[in-house]
């Protein structure tokens, strides 16, 4: 069930007052309720921190918003903690943003992700003001991509985040799905079917894949085509 989180992000440029643009946050999270997890969806159990960070889709590596912020510091209206942060409008220069936002919490003197959630294809006209559904997963925030180039490792941009291509573990052939082999306890190649990969990618030639438009396989579940990538979420058109 995906519940609705008590925290917006409202990110404002830095322009004159006319010229501001707002992107406006509402966190979905598949948090089940027995979660020891302290994320988004929890004012009982709120993060302790909450991590932002934006970066335009033709330079991943570069954010020009990376940010904690403790949840106590947290501004609050109508119950709703929220956060200001200056970003220029974008829709002029056609480079999307990338947004991820992050709860975390200390552990063992640092600190863990326990949800993390990323959108992209964000466009922000001066004077704008844009919503902005984020769907959440659980635990660690992966690197932030538009493509599959910005990647490494074998990775692949799925809801503009590099996922590994996944490793499931064997003994013997027959613990892996018919038509791969075991090979150092790993089955090879990394899927056969769609259902070898993550929610949201298919399988294709033995390797999990989120591209998507333009003739090739539908997203899966309940992700929809982004800018070319499979995504939970999407900006609105």
């Amino acid at each position: 069930m995906y519940l609705t989180a008590a925290f917006v992000a409202t990110l404002a440029s830095g322009c004159e007052a006319e010229e501001r643009a707002q992107l406006s946050i509402r966190i979905i999270s598949p948090r089940a309720g027995d979660s020891d997890l302290r994320g988004f969806s929890d004012p009982e159990h709120p993060p302790e921190y909450i991590q932002i960070m934006v970066c335009r889709s033709s330079d991943t590596a570069t954010p020009i918003v990376n940010m904690d912020e403790a949840w106590d510091n947290l501004k609050e209206d109508s119950g709703k903690k929220y956060l200001l942060i200056d970003i220029p409008p974008n829709e002029e220069d056609g480079d999307p943003y990338i947004l991820q936002l992050a709860s975390k919490v200390s552990v063992d003197g640092g600190f863990d992700v326990d949800e993390c959630g990323t959108i992209g294809n964000i466009l922000a006209a001066r004077g704008a003001k844009v919503r902005l559904d984020v769907a959440t997963h659980e635990e660690d925030c992966f690197w932030l991509c538009s493509q599959d180039e910005h990647c490494a490792g074998g990775a692949y941009c799925l809801s503009f985040e590099c996922y590994p291509q996944p490793q499931h573990t064997c003994t013997v052939d027959e613990d892996c799905t018919t038509g791969a082999i075991c090979d150092g306890g790993i089955c090879d190649p990394p899927c056969i079917e769609d259902t070898d990969c993550p929610t949201g990618a298919h399988c294709d030639q033995g390797t999990c894949n989120a591209q998507c438009g333009m003739g090739l396989p539908e997203c899966l579940g309940h992700f929809n085509c982004c800018a070319g990538i499979c995504s939970q979420s999407c900006p609105a058109p």
